[in-house]
C-alpha cells in the first residue's frame, strides 16, 4: 500500500499548525500568568 506524497506533506503542515497555535496558546497562557505573579508580588511589598 502507498501513500500519495501529496497527502501525506499536507497532513504533515496542518501537524504543524495545531503544534504552532498550540504554541501560542501556551505562550499567552504564560504571559498571563507572569503578569498575575507580578500583580501578586507588587500587592505583596
Amino acid at each position: 500500500e502507498q501513500q500519495d506524497p501529496l497527502e501525506y506533506l499536507q497532513s504533515d503542515e496542518d501537524d504543524d499548525e495545531e503544534k504552532i497555535c498550540a504554541q501560542r496558546r501556551l505562550q499567552e497562557q504564560r504571559e498571563r500568568l507572569h503578569g498575575a505573579l507580578a500583580l501578586i508580588e507588587l500587592a505583596n511589598l
